[in-house]
C-alpha cells in the first residue's frame, strides 16, 4: 500500500502593456501563459492493503494574447480587439484493483483554440448628456480536440506505474463559431 502524495507545480505570467498612440487612443496588449504540472498518488480503499489505488500525472500549458485599440471622442468611446487563447493538457492516470489483479488506464489528451474579434461603441446624445447607447459584437470560432487512451488489464501486468502509449479512441473535432451582439440604452 502506498503512501498518498500530492505535488503540483505551477507558472503564470501576465504582461500588460499600454501603448499611447495620441490623446484620444491607446493600443493594449494583454498577454498571459500558465503552466501546471501535477502528480498525484491516492490510496482510495482506505484500508492497509493494496486494494483500490491510483496514480495520476496531469500537465496542461495555456497561453492567451488580447490586443485591443481604445479611443474616445468627445461623446463617443470604443474598443476594438482581437483575442485568441490556445491550452494542451495530457492527463495519464493508473487505477489498481484487488491487490494489482485488475489495472484500468485512462489517459486523457487536449488540444483546444479559441480566436475572437470584438468591438464596442458608447456614443451620448448631444440633446441629452445623461443618455447613452451602447452597440458591441463578437465574433469567436472554437475548436476543441481529445483523444483517449483507455484499457483494462485482468491477471495484473507485473507494474503499477504510469505510461503513455498512442490514443485508441479519438473523438471527432468540435469546430463552432458564434457572433454575438449586445444593444443598451443607459442614463445617468
Amino acid at each position: 500500500n502506498a503512501a498518498a502524495f500530492f505535488d503540483t507545480e505551477t507558472e503564470a505570467h501576465a504582461l500588460h502593456v499600454t501603448w499611447k498612440l495620441n490623446d484620444r487612443a491607446s493600443l493594449k496588449s494583454i498577454t498571459g501563459y500558465r503552466e501546471m504540472d501535477s502528480r498525484d498518488g491516492q490510496d482510495l480503499d482506505g484500508s492497509d492493503t493494496s486494494f483500490l489505488e491510483s496514480l495520476r500525472e496531469y500537465t496542461v500549458e495555456q497561453f492567451s494574447q488580447e490586443l485591443q485599440l481604445v479611443g474616445s471622442s468627445d461623446r463617443l468611446n470604443y474598443v476594438l480587439g482581437l483575442y485568441y487563447y490556445e491550452d494542451e493538457g495530457v492527463n495519464l492516470r493508473v487505477q489498481q484493483l484487488a491487490n494489482a489483479t485488475t489495472q484500468r488506464i485512462g489517459n486523457a489528451y487536449l488540444d483546444n483554440s479559441n480566436k475572437a474579434v470584438f468591438g464596442q461603441i458608447d456614443y451620448r446624445l448631444s440633446s441629452l448628456d445623461a443618455l447613452s447607447l451602447s452597440l458591441g459584437a463578437r465574433y469567436t470560432e472554437e475548436r476543441k480536440r481529445m483523444s483517449r487512451f483507455l484499457q483494462t488489464f485482468t491477471g495484473g501486468t507485473g507494474s503499477f506505474a504510469l505510461f503513455n502509449p498512442a490514443p485508441t479512441l479519438v473523438v471527432p473535432e468540435l469546430s463552432f463559431n458564434d457572433t454575438s451582439m449586445m444593444f443598451s440604452v443607459g442614463y445617468r
